[in-house]
This record gives structure tokens, sequence and C-alpha cells, in this order.
């Protein structure tokens, strides 16, 4: 995910209220974690361990919800590596515009993860691509698509290096990719925030 589609809720809070971001530039190219639930909420748990944050307030959105979900149920179940302490604890879980988990995740193929990455981009980045040109993109190799949206995004006036996209496609893919398998219960309060109903 995209931290910076946050930045404005970030600055309405607090400034006393510590604030830190997980995103998965450093897993992105590795897709037996990027693609795996699980893998990718240990490796958030870990980030956060290192930190010593303590009790922290979990915010899920998109899939981020899954991890969130995962993260916490993974402390609830305390399935760290022998030998090492829980330094993490989760008060409380708000997933934020995405419907609860309910179910599983439904299984897809890598042409309509391929297909769905580039129309979430283009929703997204407001790229006004239309069929035709998405159709063109589909063709094209990742490379080149990487470097066709890069021009597309800088047009819409969002500057993304090759670099920072490619990790991007790398990280929806996966997670589109990725099996979701819910718990059933929480040890810690869950809130759903649609936007619509906020103002």
């Amino acid at each position: 995910g995209l931290l910076m589609a946050f930045q404005a809720l970030v600055q309405g809070l607090d400034k006393q209220i510590p604030v830190y971001g997980l995103q998965p530039d450093l897993i992105a190219h590795d897709p037996d974690v990027v693609g795996s639930v699980d893998a990718t909420a240990q490796h958030y748990l870990s980030a956060l361990g290192e930190a010593q944050i303590g009790s922290v307030h979990l915010i899920g959105h998109s899939f981020g919800s899954f991890i969130a979900l995962a993260m916490a149920q993974q402390l609830d179940k305390n399935s760290l590596p022998e030998g090492e302490t829980q330094r993490v604890s989760v008060s409380s879980i708000t997933i934020l515009d995405t419907p609860k988990p309910t179910h599983s995740s439904v299984s897809i193929t890598a042409a309509e993860a391929d297909q769905l990455m580039l129309e979430n981009l283009n929703d997204f980045f407001a790229l006004g691509l239309n069929a035709e040109q998405l159709s063109a993109l589909r063709v094209e190799t990742l490379a080149q698509q990487t470097t066709s949206l890069v021009d597309a995004m800088a047009q819409s006036g969002y500057h993304f290096t090759a670099e920072q996209l490619s990790r991007l496609q790398a990280v929806f893919r996966g997670q589109l990719l990725a099996e979701v398998h819910l718990g059933l219960q929480l040890s810690c309060p869950l809130t759903v925030i649609k936007a619509s109903q906020t103002r």
C-alpha cells in the first residue's frame, strides 16, 4: 500500500499521538512474504517489536485490514519464534473504508490480478486511461507497463520512480494472489469506519 494516502489523516491527529506507518518496501520483491498475509503480519510485528513501541492501535485499509487482523491474531496466539518475547500488544483495530472481512479470499489468476492492478492504479491515481489504453497496457511486458504508468502518473501529478512503482506493483499483485484465512475471535475491539459516514 501507499502511506501517502493517509497524510491528511495523520496531519489531523493530535501531535502528541505517535503514528508509525508500515509500508512493505523491504519485502516488496519477496513473493513468499508479500504474497502471504501471515508472513507480512510477522514482518510488521518484528518491525514494531524492534522499535519497542509496546501497545498499539492498529489501523488497516483495504488489504491492510487483513494484515492488521493477522497481526492481532498472531499476538493472541503468541506465535513468536522460540526465545523471543512479546514486545508488542494490540489495544484495538480500526478498519478504514473496507468492509469487515467475513470470509477468506477468493482465488484469482495471475492475469486477473494484473488486470485488477491496472484498473485500480488507473482509478486511484485518476489517470484517465480508457479501455483501449488499458488493453494496450495489458499486452506490454511488466517493465514496459511500469514505464508507461510512470509517464501517465507524472501527467496526473504523481511522481514515482520506476523502482517505486515496481515495488507497488509487486506488493499489489502479491496481495491480490495471497490466500486470506480469518480467525474467529480477537481479544481486542474492532471498529469499521466508512469515510462516507464521517464529516
